[in-house]
């Protein structure tokens, strides 16, 4: 454009400094997205529709629960490595273990619930 661009007087700082967030802020976003979306899912959802069921144990949950019987807290990489299964298999099928209550899962690993037996 050939024209000479003014700058304002006074400003000493970069072309634009964004305004500081609190710290509690963004977990504030973070929480009311979440809420936005579970309420989305929820009217997406037909009401009278049930649970999808939970598939029933097969032989690799029975091999699971055996190698955690007795042993107290296994690590999921442990249980990876001796069923020879992924990383991401392994931790479902924990998971699906834990909702029926089967396992449970500490700070220090996963443990067989007493009383279940493989």
């Amino acid at each position: 454009c050939g024209h000479p661009v003014a700058r304002a007087e006074g400003s000493e700082g970069s072309e634009f400094e964004p305004e500081e967030e609190e710290p509690g802020d963004r977990d504030e976003d973070d929480a009311l997205e979440m809420h936005a979306l579970m309420a989305e899912l929820r009217a997406q959802a037909p009401e009278d529709e049930p649970d999808p069921p939970w598939p029933q144990r097969d032989e690799t949950d029975e091999r699971l629960l055996g190698l955690m019987a007795g042993r107290g807290r296994v690590d999921a990489s442990e249980l990876c490595r001796r069923l020879e299964l992924p990383v991401g298999q392994t931790v479902a099928r924990l998971t699906r273990l834990e909702l029926r209550g089967d396992v449970r899962q500490t700070a220090a690993g996963y443990e067989a619930t007493p009383g279940v037996k493989p």
